[in-house]
Formats: C-alpha cells, sequence, structure tokens
C-alpha cells in the first residue's frame, strides 16, 4: 500500500510538473520563434553581429542589474534572518505571532529566493531599457570641444553624464526598496517589535540598517555631485544652460550639500554604537532642511532680488554660451548668407539668364500629382503609389528637377474574393517599376509629361526608366510577408494588349530561406499562420520576404539613429534603390537649445543632431547599407565602433548615386525652427527677440482645406543659383516673415549638391523695406478679378479648382511668387494642371503656361530659352483619352477671349475663338459619345449685349 502511494504521488508530481513545462513552452514559443526567425533575418543581411551585439548589450545589462539587486535583496534578507532574536513572548499576542514565525521558517529560504527574483525581474528590465546610453558610454570619445563652466570635454556630458545619472538613480531606487524590504523582514522576524515596552529594536538589526541608510546617503551624494555637470541643462534662465542663479546660487548650493551628506553619513554610522535613532532622524532632517534651503529659497531669492531687476546684465555672458552652443549643436555655426535689397524689377534679361530655375519650377503639387498617378497609372486596383517625391536627373543631357514615385503591390486591394492566401502571399508579391513626370508643364491636357511609366517601364528618358530589375519587393507600403521561389511562379505583370498574367520567380537575395520544417514552423508561430506548415507550395528552396517597409527595416539595423520618415525613391542603373536619411542625437550638448524633434516614426527631445547617415536600401533585393556622410560626427563614431558592419564610408558608394543625395526635411525643419531666433548674433538683441522671425502660413493649403488654419509654409526643393554663385543647384528652401507681421524677411536654403552638400545659405532683406510675404501674394492671387471670376465660374460649372503650393522663387533681386491652380472634374478626380499665376511686387498675372505668364508679367519672353511650363504633346506614340473637363474649361476660355476680342473690335480674333470653342465642344462631346448638330458661330449673351449696344451706339451716333 505504501509503495501504491508513493508511486501515485509521484505520478501527480511529475503530471503537474509536465503541465507547467508544457505551459511554460507553449506560452514562451512564440518568444523563442520571433528569436530564432529575427536572427535567421539578420543572417541573411550579413549583420548577425548587429543582432547579437544589440541582443547581448540588452540581455547582458538585465542580467547584470537584475543578479546586482537579486544580490542585494537575498544577502540583506539572509543577513535579517541571522539577526533575527530570541524571542520569550510577554503576550498572547507575541505568542501567536511566534508560533506564525515558526510555522513558517522552513520556507523562509524559498521566500527569500522568490522576492529576490521578483526584484531582479524588475530591476533587469529597467536596465536593459537603458542600452542605448550603456553602448554610448562604453565606445564614446571625445568631441574636441570644452563646455564653458566646467571645462569638460562635451563628449562627457553625451556619453558619460547620461549613464552615470543612471547607474544612480538605479543604485538610490534600489538601495531604498532593498531598507525598505530589510526594515520589513526585521520586523517579521522579531528584530523590531514596536510594542515592546524598551529595545523596540535590536542592537543587530539598528546597526544593519544604519548601515543601508548610509549606502543610501552616499549614493545621493553621488547624485549631488553629478547633478552639478546636470546645470549645463539647466531652463532656470532665459535660454537653456547654467544661468546666473545656477552657477552663483545652485552650484555652491550642490556643493555644500556634498559635505551635508558627508556630515549626515557620519552621524548615522555613529549611531551605531549610541541608542535611540536620534541621530539618524537628525542627519536625514538636515539634509531634508538643507535642500529646501539651499535648492530652493536661496537661488529663488537670488534670481528675484539680483537678476529679475537686471536680468540682460546679469545673463548676457550665459545667453552667448547658448548661442554658440546651439548653432554649433545644430549645425549652424558656419552658416553662408548675404543680404541684399529687392527691387522686383524682373526682365527679359534676368528670365533668359535664369532659365535653368524658371525650366525647374514645379508646377505639380506632390499631393496632385499622386492623385494623377493613381488614376492615369496605376494600371492595376491591386497597384498603389505611397507619395511622390522631388529629385533630379540628367535629361536630354541637362539636370532636370523631376517628380517620381514607385508603383507597390497593395494585394489588400483586391476583390474579397480574391484574397486567398496563396494569392496574398505567393502570387502577388511585388510591385513594378516607377512613375516620373517633369515638374513644370503638363500636356494639352492638363496631365503630367512622363519621363518614365508603364509595365513594362518606359519612356524617353533612360535615367528614369527601371527597366533593369523593375520588381519592388521593398518599399514604403509593403507589410505583409511573401513566398517567392515557391511551386506557384509570382505575378510579373499584366500584358496590357492582351491581360495575360507574366509571371517570374525571384532570383534575388532577399529574404530568409523557409523550407525547412523547423523553418516553417517558426514562421508559423511568427506569423500565427498555420498555412506556412501546412501549405505545398513552399518548396525547399522557396524563402521568405518580411520586413518589407524601408524605414521599418532600416530601423531594425540600426535602432539607435533618428530616421528621417519620408525615404524617396531613385533609379539607378535601371533598377530602383530607395534612400532613407537617419540622424544621430542627444539631447546632452551643453549649454545647447533643446527641441522636440517629432514626425510619424519618432517623437524625441534632442539639442544635438546630425545627418551622419544615409541608408540605401535594393528595392529587389532588400539589402541595407549605412553610408557615413559625416564621419567627424563623435555619436556615429560611436555607434559605429559598437556596430561597424553595416556602416560604410560614402567614398565607397557609387558616384551616381551619391548626386541623388539630398538635404533631409526634417532635419532642415528643425535647423530652420531653431534659426527663426538664433540668427540673431548677439546677446542683447537676442534677449529682446525684435529680430526674431516666424513661418509664413501655407495659406493655399488653408483655402483648399487641407490644412488648418495657422499651418506654416513646409520647405520645398528649387533647382536654383543662390547669390552669388555661377551655378544653378538643388536646394531645400524656407521663407521667413519679420515677427508678427506678413512681410517676407529671409530665407534659409539647404543646399544639396556634391561639394556643396550640407551647407546652409540665408538671404536677408532690409528690415526697412516691406516685401510681399506668401499670405500676401496669395490673397493677391484670390482677389484678382480675372483669377476670382475663372476660379468662380469653374466652381459653379462643377469643377472643383485646386490652389497649388505657392512657391517663392529669389530670381537675381527680385521674388517671383508662382501658384499652378488645377481643375478636378468630380467624374474622373483626375486633378489637371489649368492655369499657372505669377505674383512680382504689385503685378498679378494669370495664363495657360508659365511661359505665357512670364511673357504677360515682363512684356516679354526668351526667344532661346526653353518654355517653362508650356504645353507639350506626351513623348508617348499611343493615343489617350482626352479629359472632357480640360476641354471644357479651354472652351470656356475661349469663349472668354471670343467676348473680349469683340468688346475690342477684332471681329476676326472674335471668330478666330469662338470656332475654337465650338472645335473643344465638339471633342467633348464626341469624348461622351454625344452627337452635335453643326451649327452657326454665336457670341454669347454677354458678347450679344455688346454687340447689340455698339449696334444702337453706331445708328445713333450715325443719326446725329
Amino acid at each position: 500500500m505504501a509503495t501504491r502511494r508513493l508511486r501515485d504521488a509521484i505520478r501527480r508530481r511529475l503530471g503537474v510538473v509536465l503541465a507547467v513545462v508544457v505551459v511554460l513552452v507553449l506560452l514562451s514559443a512564440n518568444r523563442v520563434a520571433t528569436f530564432l526567425t529575427d536572427l535567421w533575418w539578420f543572417q541573411g543581411l550579413g549583420y548577425e553581429s548587429v543582432f547579437l551585439g544589440l541582443f547581448s548589450a540588452r540581455m547582458g545589462l538585465g542580467a547584470l542589474f537584475g543578479a546586482v539587486l537579486a544580490l542585494l535583496v537575498a544577502v540583506n534578507l539572509v543577513i535579517a534572518r541571522r539577526l533575527r532574536p530570541l524571542i520569550l513572548p510577554a503576550t498572547a499576542r507575541e505568542a501567536a505571532i511566534e508560533r506564525y514565525r515558526q510555522l513558517v521558517d522552513p520556507y523562509v529560504p524559498w521566500l527569500i529566493g522568490g522576492v529576490a527574483l521578483l526584484f531582479a525581474l524588475s530591476g533587469g528590465a529597467a536596465a536593459a531599457s537603458q542600452w542605448e546610453p550603456f553602448v554610448l558610454w562604453r565606445h564614446g570619445g571625445a568631441f574636441g570641444v570644452a563646455d564653458p563652466q566646467f571645462g569638460r570635454d562635451v563628449g562627457f556630458y553625451v556619453f558619460d553624464l547620461p549613464w552615470a545619472e543612471f547607474v544612480e538613480g538605479w543604485l538610490f531606487t534600489s538601495l531604498l526598496m532593498v531598507l525598505a524590504v530589510t526594515a520589513g523582514a526585521h520586523y517579521l522576524l522579531g528584530a523590531i517589535r514596536p510594542d515592546a515596552p524598551r529595545n523596540r529594536v535590536t542592537p543587530q538589526a539598528k546597526a544593519h540598517l544604519s548601515v543601508m541608510l548610509a549606502l543610501v546617503l552616499a549614493v545621493r551624494g553621488w547624485g549631488y555631485w553629478l547633478d552639478r555637470f546636470a546645470l549645463n541643462f539647466s531652463p532656470r534662465g532665459t535660454v537653456t544652460g547654467a544661468s546666473y542663479t545656477d552657477v552663483n546660487a545652485e552650484l555652491p548650493a550642490l556643493n555644500l550639500l556634498l559635505l551635508v551628506t558627508a556630515v549626515a553619513i557620519v552621524m548615522v554610522l555613529v549611531n551605531i554604537r549610541r541608542r535611540g535613532w536620534l541621530l539618524p532622524g537628525a542627519a536625514i532632517g538636515l539634509l531634508i532642511l538643507a535642500s529646501i534651503l539651499l535648492q530652493g529659497i536661496y537661488p529663488a531669492a537670488i534670481q528675484r532680488l539680483r537678476v529679475d531687476p537686471q536680468e540682460l546684465t546679469r545673463e548676457q555672458p550665459f545667453i552667448e554660451r547658448n548661442l554658440e552652443a546651439t548653432r554649433s549643436a545644430y549645425d549652424l555655426h558656419e552658416v553662408e548668407g548675404t543680404r541684399f535689397t529687392v527691387h522686383d524689377d524682373l526682365g527679359p534679361a534676368d528670365v533668359e539668364e535664369r532659365a535653368v530655375t524658371l525650366n525647374n519650377v514645379r508646377l505639380w503639387d506632390p499631393s496632385v500629382l499622386l492623385k494623377s498617378y493613381r488614376q492615369l497609372q496605376a494600371i492595376r486596383p491591386y497597384y498603389d503609389f505611397a507619395d511622390v517625391d522631388v529629385d533630379r536627373y540628367m535629361v536630354d543631357g541637362e539636370v532636370r528637377q523631376t517628380m517620381l514615385s514607385v508603383r507597390e503591390m497593395q494585394p489588400q486591394q483586391l476583390e474579397e474574393s480574391a484574397k486567398t492566401w496563396q494569392n496574398l502571399h505567393t502570387f502577388y508579391t511585388h510591385g513594378h517599376g516607377a512613375v516620373a513626370s517633369q515638374v513644370n508643364i503638363a500636356d494639352r491636357e492638363g496631365s503630367p509629361v512622363f519621363l518614365s511609366r508603364d509595365i513594362p517601364p518606359r519612356g524617353p528618358a533612360e535615367t528614369l526608366v527601371p527597366d533593369g530589375r523593375p520588381g519592388v519587393y521593398f518599399g514604403e507600403l509593403h507589410g505583409d510577408y511573401s513566398i517567392v521561389r515557391g511551386a506557384d511562379e509570382e505575378l510579373d505583370f499584366e500584358a496590357s494588349d492582351t491581360g495575360e498574367a507574366q509571371t517570374t520567380v525571384y532570383d534575388g537575395l532577399g529574404g530568409v530561406p523557409v523550407g525547412g520544417p523547423l523553418q516553417r514552423l517558426a514562421f508559423a508561430l511568427r506569423f500565427a499562420d498555420p498555412n506556412l506548415v501546412l501549405s505545398g507550395l513552399i518548396q525547399p528552396e522557396s524563402r521568405i520576404i518580411f520586413e518589407r517597409e524601408i524605414s521599418r527595416r532600416v530601423q531594425r539595423v540600426a535602432p539607435f539613429l533618428l530616421l528621417d520618415d519620408d525615404p524617396y525613391a531613385v533609379v539607378l542603373d535601371g533598377r530602383i534603390v530607395w534612400i532613407q536619411d537617419a540622424y544621430t542625437v542627444s539631447a546632452h550638448y551643453p549649454y545647447a537649445e533643446r527641441n522636440q524633434f517629432i514626425n510619424d516614426l519618432h517623437r524625441a527631445t534632442v539639442n544635438y543632431i546630425r545627418n551622419s547617415v544615409k541608408a540605401v536600401v535594393d528595392a529587389y533585393d532588400g539589402t541595407v547599407t549605412l553610408y557615413v556622410v559625416e564621419p567627424d560626427d563623435p555619436v556615429v563614431a560611436a555607434w559605429r565602433q559598437a556596430f561597424p558592419e553595416p556602416f560604410a564610408d560614402v567614398s565607397a558608394a557609387d558616384d551616381q548615386l551619391v548626386r541623388h543625395f539630398r538635404y533631409p526635411e526634417d532635419l532642415f525643419q528643425l535647423q530652420a525652427d531653431v534659426y527663426r531666433l538664433y540668427h540673431i548674433p548677439q546677446a542683447p538683441a537676442f534677449y529682446s527677440k525684435a529680430d526674431a522671425w516666424q513661418f509664413p502660413t501655407d495659406a493655399p493649403a488653408i483655402t483648399n482645406r487641407q490644412k488648418p488654419e495657422g499651418a506654416p509654409l513646409e520647405p520645398y526643393y528649387l533647382l536654383m543659383r543662390l547669390p552669388g554663385q555661377e551655378t544653378e543647384e538643388f536646394v531645400l528652401i524656407q521663407p521667413y516673415l519679420a515677427r508678427n507681421k506678413p512681410n517676407m524677411i529671409a530665407w534659409l536654403a539647404g543646399r544639396s549638391d556634391p561639394g556643396r552638400y550640407g551647407g546652409l545659405y540665408a538671404v536677408q532683406f532690409p528690415s526697412n523695406q516691406t516685401i510681399l510675404g506668401p499670405a500676401q501674394a496669395h490673397a493677391k492671387v484670390e482677389q484678382d478679378r480675372t483669377i476670382s471670376e475663372w476660379i468662380t465660374l469653374r466652381s459653379q460649372a462643377g469643377s472643383e479648382v485646386i490652389r497649388g503650393n505657392l512657391l517663392v522663387i529669389p530670381i537675381e533681386r527680385s521674388i517671383l511668387y508662382v501658384q499652378p491652380l488645377f481643375l478636378v472634374n468630380p467624374q474622373t478626380e483626375i486633378p489637371e494642371l489649368a492655369k499657372v499665376t505669377l505674383v512680382l511686387g504689385d503685378k498679378v498675372v494669370m495664363a495657360d503656361t508659365l511661359d505665357a505668364a512670364l511673357a504677360e508679367l515682363i512684356g516679354a519672353a526668351p526667344e532661346d530659352a526653353v518654355v517653362p511650363g508650356a504645353p507639350v504633346e506626351q513623348p508617348d506614340p499611343e493615343p489617350e483619352r482626352v479629359s472632357v473637363a480640360g476641354l471644357l474649361s479651354r472652351a470656356m476660355d475661349a469663349f472668354s477671349a471670343a467676348d473680349q476680342a469683340l468688346r475690342d473690335g477684332d471681329l476676326a480674333t472674335y471668330q478666330r475663338r469662338v470656332d475654337e470653342a465650338q472645335d473643344l465642344l465638339r471633342r467633348a462631346a464626341e469624348e461622351e459619345g454625344v452627337p452635335v448638330p453643326e451649327q452657326d458661330a454665336a457670341p454669347s449673351d454677354e458678347a450679344a449685349a455688346a454687340t447689340d449696344t455698339e449696334e444702337g451706339g453706331a445708328a445713333t451716333e450715325g443719326g446725329a
């Protein structure tokens, strides 16, 4: 019987153990699968060491700090257990407590282990999250610049201080928790007896707790020492950094608190051999009182009595420190620039001289052009475009600003019945090609003039046609995984003439092998998709492509970098690559002003930033390379030392690729924001902020109700010649207004071309000259009678009028404003470039093309210049469907011109314009399939009325 009971007991225990093991396996299976598949993913890129380095940094820190905290807890609890007194209960309550202690005593070691484990998990998790400061502390070097207050290298603040502050805070919190747990253990074990008439705390427990308290105070003293250096980030004064009060009140207070802390530690340790808790209580009270007096009352008094009455005098040297540090930290310390007076006297010679700039004026808005691309070039419902990017290419031997978007796969846009696992993951696997168009012209129907188009890709500009590797397996829209090299071939494209599916087999380097049973099981667990195990379409040589979105892919390789939220595609030697700008940042540059870096990917506080890395991702293979474009940046040097594999010198990049590097938008926006104030060179002027600038509002977008009131005008790319330069270059430009005024006061440009890349150029106008601002220029366009009537007439006809981006184009000594107007037929929803408006000083003109508008503005256009904005035929022999809305719009323009000609008495022009309008109406009717009877030319009602008036006037005059 005894043997049977023993056997049953063993079975029950084995069953419990097995159940626990099964539960643990199930709970950890997904984590294990994710770990394995991540490892394979990094191995596929050749960056296994990056994965292992990141993993070891996180896990190593967690294990180390968790073990330290567990050891602290366990050792102190064991000491408390060994110091427990032998108690003779004096009351029934004490007797009950003693029986409880004896009951749980055999389980105390297990309890100590459990408590230590819980503390280890929490403390280790907190430390694991601090892997970035740890890595920078290990690998960081010197900046070669000393802070003005303590004379320490900036590297100490960027690399050493953040890690030291974390360790100090972690130790202080951990020791406080250990002290509390230890005190609780002494109470439970009888060393602390609040109800005892005397000797409520045993001498042994008192000594133990006193030593623990002394350790807590010692760590707090270290914190006071570190707080001295943190004054370099103080927000107390007019600007960030140690202010007059910080240097003359807070800093001496911290030094004195170090002394007070040392005295408090001595008092606590001396109390070990004294009865009672008077000395420790006095020590804590003294420290608290000193903190209140020295860090609160005293600095506040100095600020109020000595600084506020003469703030500029007191703060001027500290403002100067902030000015220098902020400009250096945001790379604004070497801004080139000039000042000049605006004359707005643009003439034919200026237009001819700046033909390259005018030939590259971006009339097409990216948001408007995206709609056109989707309507005209998506080709199939499962293709889509994420956005349209602006770049420059060699076209017909000239550098031309172009607009480009990649055609990406979106199988989720298929019909519901077609959304099978096979279609979503093995057939519709990739996008195809890219679409590009000129920035400054439209065809005769108002549509973009394509330089690259269709499937397979073709077009007149060879540099923009990705006809070598048109497949797009990695992009901005790719989310789900795809299986390639399976039993089912992939769709490459559908033939335009027959609609027959042309298939392909992926032969690139991307993806992870998924043919083995372990791989299939691991990925099935990762994606919670049993088809990865069950499907017979997966072959031994099959690969799974995942983590396909560009920003996500780069972030996984380099999680320590902040990314620009707009990666852009480049066509290079017949294939497509993506360029993702990446930033190294810090919030610990002494005396530099802190700002928020916010985009769709990140939200961070920074006071140091560099665009040190250009991440390049192949759209077919998915390979990721981090090109270092600022090797002198100490932060990127630290990361490169820690994780060398993904990085490469920019000298190793293809020269054609480097030519497509552009000044990143997110960095420029942050720099432009800082420069609004930090263009002011002297502390007194900076303090008064009389010369502060502000961003103009995006008036057209607000009028279109695309943005809320007050939305700022965002920077935009131009191909232009900067003042004093001999050639045009690709720049990112941001206009400024005088503070609280609508007038433009300056503009800032970020330079992109090789040899000039990364430079900033500022142009400032005289403060005594009133220069039209963007909102004022937009108001002139809206208030112009001819333009207003045209907009009203089109709106009444049912078309939507979209005001395009208002561009500020500096040309010679003039500021030219260019704003296109688009028409959208609600039936086709295809935007058409209908008109171009120009504003130069008090002059406002509108014409069909930029060339015509310039001719009207200045009286003539250069004969030998390429006509900018002129309507051209598409460089495509295949017929296109003509837009009805465009034909009707042009017909109305022709009728209006005929009316004006009749009023002017020009009957020949009147008849010609009426014939033109009727021909356009006939073409529109043919497009709609409506027969139109032939009819004689007839003037509009307004023209007829004008004719009657003229005839009546003539008769009256003749009768007289």
